[in-house]
């Protein structure tokens, strides 16, 4: 039998082929053999069976076009969601990078002011959290200074519990890649821990008592003494506010010790004690 049948095959916009019944001869061939009762029963001719053979695997084929549309549809949204994810992603990377530059600069230390306190880039002051230096004309005071800018000038640094204090300053443990300053300030012996609410506070008071226990930095002969180099025997002691003055004789006279690094000092005669701006202490009698 000849068939006179053409079969366009297309796939979405693409034309897949086109093909004559002549060339389906071989699928129909045994279709037509396995549905030979079926003319008979339904009435059909055999050119309307085999119509109705042709219709169905056009059906088939277009059912099976349709599922593939079907998947490059899903294919293509899946692939649109991928690079909308993938844009998010190097988005948020480089916005982190951006942010971790920018608060990197923000934190390099420009300047060292003295021994526990430093400004970073952005001008902010801070101070060391729990430390308390000399000042730069007391004793070890300079040396505190060096050993900050030692080890924080033009280096970024973190900063972690970070408050302000009565007067407004800026207080902070600060940390300078896995170094803590504020603990490596009190183990050199070049600050005093003073209490304070501090997630380190076992660590740093440790490190303090280390120092005091070594005779480090502000705790040795250099700063502290209780006695006199020369004939000089009044003890000048500052404590807080007060600058008190103790005279040989006065009550736990031989317990005081100068500390050169709160600014204690020597006096000669009490009209000296009292032109620094001492006061004679109540322990002491006439």
């Amino acid at each position: 039998m000849i068939y006179h049948h053409i079969i366009q095959l297309s796939y979405g916009n693409y034309t897949v082929g086109v093909v004559t019944l002549e060339s389906l001869g071989l699928v129909l061939d045994p279709i037509r053999r396995l549905l030979k009762p079926l003319p008979m029963l339904l009435q059909l001719t055999s050119i309307q069976l085999d119509n109705l053979i042709v219709l169905s695997l056009i059906w088939v084929y277009s059912e099976i076009m349709r599922s593939l549309e079907k998947r490059r549809l899903k294919l293509q949204i899946k692939d649109i969601l991928t690079s909308v994810l993938a844009g998010i992603l190097i988005f948020s990377v480089l916005t982190n990078i951006y942010f971790l530059f920018q608060n990197s600069r923000r934190n390099r230390v420009t300047k060292v002011i003295d021994g526990d306190s430093f400004e970073t880039f952005d001008g902010r002051r801070i101070r060391l959290l729990g430390v308390a230096a000399p000042e730069l004309v007391n004793c070890m005071g300079p040396q505190a200074k060096d050993m900050l800018k030692i080890l924080l000038e033009g280096k970024s640094v973190r900063l972690k519990d970070t408050l302000k204090d009565d007067y407004g300053r800026l207080l902070a443990n600060v940390f300078a890649g896995s170094r803590f300053i504020n603990k490596e300030i009190i183990a050199s012996g070049l600050g005093k821990y003073v209490s304070a609410k501090n997630r380190y506070h076992l660590e740093l008071q440790k490190a303090y008592s280390d120092a005091k226990i070594n005779n480090l930095g502000i705790f040795s002969p250099l700063c502290r003494s209780l006695q006199p180099e020369n004939d000089c025997l009044i003890k000048g002691n500052i404590r807080g506010a007060q600058k008190i003055y103790h005279l040989p004789g006065c009550l736990n006279y031989d317990q005081v010790i100068i500390d050169r690094s709160y600014g204690d000092s020597w006096f000669c005669s009490e009209e000296e004690a009292q032109n620094s701006g001492f006061t004679r202490s109540e322990n002491c009698t006439e």
